[in-house]
């Protein structure tokens, strides 16, 4: 049977929703965009989007369900992609007309940055309309002393470059690559591609919003205890109401009772005066 009630549509995400939602999945993007589908694997992207969507909802004023942000996350993705190809296709136009090109914002950079080479593809190695850029020789390059002693001094990559097992072979100046097998594939890296790349802005990010869903959360429990409070005021105030009411009920009580017994006296006195005139009149 058809259900007769109407769904109700959520508000939209606003930009800024938008770019929490895509830092938050920065910090689990190595279980999210995983694409393994083993059991063990599936299980830590469903602890993964509950941790995300409880962080949105500590950040954020709008209640967002899992479901919601897993969906707008996938279209967002779409987007950026959607983007990427329209401008790569208007580079490689060839009908004419002035260059259209479509800028990504803040957070489609953000997820650009998540999705790597499936946002634009990989070059082709072999034929393609792309468009090649000369990159000079490093001899016609001037790079003075200066620069590379600022360089080093700013640069340290000396913790991050792992041994490699082929490092032998290249200080020896044995290129002869007849004798690599495919175990050989299996070594550590070469000490040129281990290069940190650690991303200390979005490192400030994510501690940003650490910081904002602490502080929001002080912030409740701040408004709780004020609420709490209040209350506590209010239910002393009514308790203080009621005695008062009382009081007054009492006292008002006492006054009319009062007020009977002093009628009633003044109406026997009157009484007793009618009866003496009447027996006067009787004897008379």
């Amino acid at each position: 049977m058809c259900s007769n009630e109407k769904k109700v549509r959520a508000a939209n995400f606003t930009a800024k929703e938008e770019a929490i939602l895509t830092s938050l999945v920065k910090q689990y993007e190595h279980v999210l965009e995983c694409k393994k589908t083993d059991a063990v694997t599936n299980q830590q992207k469903t602890e993964a989007w509950s941790n995300v969507a409880r962080e949105f909802n500590v950040v954020n004023d709008s209640h967002r369900s899992e479901a919601v942000l897993k969906k707008k996350f996938e279209n967002l993705k779409k987007r950026v992609k959607k983007k990427l190809s329209e401008n790569k296709t208007y580079s490689m136009g060839t009908g004419g007309g002035p260059y259209k090109d479509t800028p990504l914002n803040d957070t489609e950079e953000g997820i650009k940055d998540i999705l790597g080479p499936r946002a634009e593809g990989f070059q082709s190695q072999f034929d393609g309309d792309a468009i090649e850029i000369e990159i000079p020789e490093t001899d016609d390059l001037q790079v003075s002393n200066e620069m590379i002693v600022e360089f080093g001094n700013d640069h340290d990559y000396s913790s991050t470059v792992k041994p490699s097992a082929t490092d032998d072979i290249e200080n020896n100046g044995d290129k002869n690559w007849k004798k690599y097998t495919p175990n050989m594939l299996k070594r550590k890296k070469s000490a040129a591609l281990c290069v940190n790349t650690t991303d200390t802005s979005q490192g400030v990010i994510n501690k940003k919003i650490s910081q904002w869903a602490e502080a929001k959360t002080k912030l409740e429990e701040r408004r709780m205890e004020g609420v709490l409070e209040e209350q506590k005021v209010k239910l002393k105030h009514t308790e203080e109401e009621h005695k008062l009411n009382l009081e007054i009920k009492k006292t008002k009580s006492e006054f009319e009772l009062e007020c009977m017994k002093e009628e009633h006296k003044l109406k026997m006195e009157i009484l007793k005066l009618q009866k003496d005139m009447l027996l006067k009149n009787v004897k008379q």
